[in-house]
């Protein structure tokens, strides 16, 4: 709820959510993982928390896990080092971008670095075509 409240708050200010949370960088290296699906559980907020207690004591503070939220939290905090893209799974294509999206939020290029998205909010090109087809009920 949490991570759609910051979209929603991103796309209203026309802004990326990495912007508001204070922007820090416009690119991150990243490494290959085989990671599954992983998300930040307690929210961005608390990721923001626990990464600002890590850089008060010194310390890096790596999110694990990738997608939108994790992007722009990573993009915000100025002691972690890497994104954590998903590359080898047996079951997953992560170069290619799932149903519900037009695009993928974390291209890496042939550095191994991923850009932060410029769209607003979290900056996934959502497919609203896509969902609106499979829209079972309207409240």
């Amino acid at each position: 709820m949490e991570q759609a409240l910051w979209d929603l708050i991103g796309r209203k200010l026309n802004q990326p959510v990495h912007k508001l949370l204070g922007g820090y960088r416009e690119k991150i290296p990243a490494y290959g993982s085989t990671m599954c699906g992983d998300e930040l559980r307690g929210g961005i907020s608390a990721t923001l928390k626990v990464a600002n207690l890590a850089e008060a004591f010194g310390m890096d503070c790596e999110v694990h896990g990738n997608g939108a939220a994790s992007l722009a939290v990573v993009g915000a905090i100025r002691n972690c080092r890497w994104y954590e893209r998903g590359l080898l799974h047996p079951f997953l294509d992560y170069d290619t971008p799932p149903a519900y999206l037009n695009s993928l939020v974390d291209p890496m290029n042939e550095q191994g670095f991923v850009t932060l998205p410029s769209r607003a909010g979290l900056g996934e090109d959502i497919n609203f075509s896509w969902i609106e087809t499979r829209t079972l009920n309207r409240w």
